[in-house]
């Protein structure tokens, strides 16, 4: 990791910093690192196993970023690659890293048949049947449109700017719940997919790095999610949102002028 980080940084300081280069014009690329924060909203759980098939409403569930008991191991996180390939336009390609919790001592409906019994429209209590905790992997490819907001300096060296972005791609999920009162724990698996939108702020630094902020919205579809190391399997749907904190430097391919005082736009 050392060693990847210094080569990161070695590619960035390979351009002068004399030459003058725009973030968002057509040869530019980025690398961003970020943490995250997410919510979701509440969802229709359907398991389905060679003995029970259930449905349960409206199962509310969280993340864990700021859980400081897991000692690390947890981390919520993302990293992105872009290049504009037009001036204000960029490719991108990431991945953001979560986790799923379902809340504890909830109160839901359950409806079909669970080891418990045969449900009708009945109220049950989720620890009395089981807890779904995931980490999600979303692999996704999307568009973004980058722009300046605010200059604040006559040269533009420090610059707010701003990144609406459009991303779909993969959920690869690594699931555990305790149906029946036995731990089932699954790997990594492709689970379903999702898709998002973002809207982003960045603090440039010379138009070589910047650090930001972003929102971010979406759905998630999992519709082959591991219930166990059979045939079990859990169906779920429902909206998300992030807040990222993130960091991150620009390196060109060529410069877009050579002089200090050209328009930018």
């Amino acid at each position: 990791m050392k060693r990847f980080i210094y080569f990161l940084f070695l590619t960035m300081m390979s351009s002068s910093f004399g030459q003058k280069n725009i973030s968002y014009a057509k040869g530019s690329y980025f690398i961003e690192l970020s943490t995250n924060k997410i919510w979701y909203g509440p969802s229709n759980l359907h398991f389905q196993n060679n003995n029970d098939n259930f449905e349960l409403s409206k199962v509310k569930a969280k993340d864990n970023a700021f859980d400081l008991s897991n000692q690390g191991k947890e981390l919520q996180f993302g990293i992105k690659f872009g290049a504009y390939i037009a001036n204000h336009w960029a490719i991108q390609i990431g991945l953001d890293h979560f986790n799923y919790r379902s809340v504890p001592n909830q109160n839901l409906q359950i409806q079909g048949n669970s080891f418990l019994g045969s449900h009708q429209n009945e109220a049950i209590a989720l620890d009395s049947l089981s807890y779904f905790n995931h980490k999600i992997n979303y692999l996704h490819i999307g568009t973004n449109r980058g722009g300046r907001l605010i200059a604040f300096d006559r040269r533009a060296k420090y610059l707010l700017t701003s990144n609406v972005g459009a991303d779909f791609g993969f959920l690869l999920s690594s699931s555990e719940n305790n149906y029946e009162k036995t731990i089932q724990k699954n790997s990594a698996h492709m689970s379903g997919f999702a898709a998002s939108l973002s809207l982003g702020i960045n603090f440039e630094i010379q138009s070589r790095f910047f650090i930001g902020l972003a929102g971010l919205g979406g759905y998630q579809f999992q519709s082959a999610l591991k219930a166990d190391q059979q045939t079990g399997r859990i169906k779920q749907n429902y909206p998300f949102g992030m807040l990222q904190a993130k960091l991150g430097f620009f390196f060109y391919s060529k410069n877009k002028d050579h002089c200090n005082t050209c328009p930018q736009w």
